[in-house]
């Protein structure tokens, strides 16, 4: 047989030992079972009569695999590999154990798994961390989000607050002129607010406004946004609604609240420490060319002409008409 027949039988007998010794041993550590390869050259170099008494003479130590090539980045990066990168070749021990490459790769494979192995505990612990630390940044991103809901709210009425009212109706306005969408706006005011505080006092002043408040969160659905905005005066966004279903939202609220009872302080004017109040409203419908505080201003016109024709009812601007 010619060398170089010889040499492509013995390459194919390589491939086909890869095949049938190493490749399982990747199956079988991928499936999360033992996967070390048993190396037939380590006994020889571990037996008595040629390496046992031998140091070698790269480590200065005794090393089981002390013929095995590694490369020196593999070195840097991970000074405890079982052997060094230089002179192996030279040692008589490497050179009578004779390995192959199949030799060389099963031994990889277990430095693979011996390194691994090593630092399992350090893996889990880092997942742990990751997984504590994710649990933590979870937990301050609800805790962000509380007191940003926080800064948000009126403290008397739960509702949002002046502040946020001028962020999000600028955010609805711009909503509705890059996707063409409804949006209408009611501005409320309670009847003769200020009488109620003159002959009740402030304190039933705020009772009713907390009160008002619940009505108002329970009255709309969970996509608007009720604000207070300003001592008896409140607003409500109603996204992708028209001007009718918003009066109609209106209307059920002003409704509601002529038929709430307070519980007041005995007086002679108020013998049974019972009254009740009223609410006026104007509704506002987006249009195109509009700013948010015009559309405040339109709904704040409705409120007035609500308030000059009598109170306790609801007008509205209406849309103007497309000749």
């Amino acid at each position: 047989m010619s060398g170089e027949a010889h040499d492509a039988v013995f390459e194919r007998m390589q491939i086909q030992r890869i095949r049938e010794e190493i490749l399982p041993l990747f199956d079988r550590f991928a499936d999360g079972e033992e996967a070390y390869y048993d190396n037939p050259c380590l006994g020889r170099s571990r037996d008595p009569l040629r390496a046992g008494p031998e140091m070698c003479s790269v480590s200065g130590e005794r090393h089981e695999r002390c013929w095995q090539q590694v490369r020196e980045s593999r070195r840097r990066s991970h000074p405890d590999t079982l052997c060094f990168p230089i002179a192996c070749e030279e040692c008589p021990v490497y050179k009578d154990a004779r390995p192959s490459i199949v030799e060389e790769l099963g031994e990889e494979l277990n430095n693979m798994v011996h390194l691994l192995r090593r630092n399992e505990r350090e893996v889990r612990s880092a997942m742990n961390f990751t997984r504590d630390l994710a649990g933590s940044l979870e937990d301050l991103d609800l805790e962000n989000h509380r007191i940003r809901e926080e800064m948000n709210l009126d403290p008397l009425t739960g509702l949002y607050n002046r502040r946020f009212l001028d962020e999000s109706l600028e955010h609805e306005v711009q909503r509705c002129r890059h996707r063409r969408r409804h949006l209408s706006l009611l501005m409320l005011d309670i009847d003769h607010f200020k009488t109620w505080n003159d002959l009740h006092g402030h304190l039933e002043g705020d009772r009713m406004l907390a009160r008002f408040g619940k009505l108002l969160r329970a009255s709309i659905r969970d996509y608007d946004r009720a604000f207070r905005f300003g001592g008896e005066e409140f607003v409500v966004l109603f996204p992708d609604t028209d001007l009718e279903d918003a009066r109609a939202v209106a209307e059920r609220i002003r409704m509601r609240f002529e038929q709430l009872v307070f519980t007041v302080p005995v007086t002679r004017a108020f013998s049974e420490g019972r009254d009740s109040r009223t609410i006026s409203g104007g509704v506002a419908v987006y249009r195109e060319g509009l700013g948010a505080m015009e559309l405040l201003e339109l709904a704040d016109q409705a409120l007035y002409c609500a308030k000059s024709t009598g109170r306790n009812r609801i007008e509205s601007v209406p849309l103007p008409v497309v000749v």
